[in-house]
């Protein structure tokens, strides 16, 4: 717990979204049968070591991690295999085809869990129907983490494929709002909002600039009319909510940085806090 003692110390205690995820974490894998594989969707491995170090995921069974990549997964002598992924339905054929080969190499029973990080959805189990591998998964379920904490007065969603593309031959995937015009993205970004009421008080004023901002105001006075005003502290902790479409303001990403963590940025990267990246072994 020592890595998170410096978000405590904020004026929001974003130390309580940490202690939620890694409770909801725990739940998860307390849930599974002796030992446990992680079979991770390559995306959360940053966010949740911020969440769930290895150390920790040790104490819970957890004997193997591995990238969700096409066909085998590496030989692993655990009892579950947990695959751990965001809700997309070209990941599902990955999932599927891992455990299709799974089941065809026969050897020691395993079972299978599959959970979607923060939600499921009904196209990805059509998917597994469609491939004959639904009733394969002991579990399917959800780890409902919206926001992870970066620092004492950051939280992140952690959700770069909601404006900016991913590159990469066959597994290219558009931003889901400013392509596709997929809205799922703001509706993730309101219910995130709420969880910060829930926790924070109703915030009292917000102010907004482009459409994808009204749409996630109206998307989260919606979800707030679904919950009792006792269920929200009386005493708000938050005084004013700024949304901000990327839209109205596409030169700002491309201009050079001019601090020095924003050299770091440009020459090594961050990722989650961090310039370093471990690649998960078998």
């Amino acid at each position: 717990m020592t890595s998170a003692l410096h978000l405590m110390h904020g004026r929001l205690r974003t130390n309580i979204f940490r202690d939620e995820a890694r409770q909801k974490f725990v739940t998860l894998l307390d849930k599974t049968v002796g030992t446990k594989a992680i079979v991770w969707d390559e995306r959360l491995t940053g966010p949740f070591g911020l969440v769930a170090e290895y150390s920790f995921l040790r104490e819970h069974d957890v004997a193997k991690m591995f990238p969700l990549r096409a066909g085998r997964l590496p030989p692993s002598d655990v009892d579950t295999v947990v695959f751990l992924v965001r809700p997309e339905v070209g990941l599902m054929e990955l999932v599927a085809e891992n455990v299709q080969k799974e089941e065809e190499q026969g050897g020691r029973r395993k079972e299978f869990v599959l959970c979607f990080m923060p939600t499921g959805s009904g196209a990805c189990e059509r998917v597994l129907e469609e491939r004959r591998v639904r009733g394969t998964f002991s579990q399917i379920t959800s780890l409902e983490v919206r926001l992870l904490p970066l620092d004492a007065d950051l939280l992140s969603m952690e959700y770069p494929l909601g404006f900016k593309a991913r590159e990469g031959g066959p597994e290219r995937m558009g931003s889901e709002y400013a392509l596709e015009n997929d809205p799922s993205c703001l509706f993730e970004a309101a219910q995130a909002l709420l969880e910060i009421q829930l926790k924070f008080g109703i915030i009292p004023s917000i102010c907004g600039k482009g459409n994808a901002a009204k749409k996630v105001y109206d998307y989260l006075l919606n979800l707030r009319r679904e919950h009792q005003d006792s269920e929200f502290p009386t005493v708000c902790e938050i005084d004013t909510l700024l949304l901000i479409d990327r839209e109205v303001d596409l030169i700002t990403p491309v201009a050079t940085q001019l601090t020095y963590e924003g050299l770091i940025d440009e020459v090594f990267g961050i990722h989650n806090t961090s310039t370093a990246t471990y690649q998960l072994v078998s």
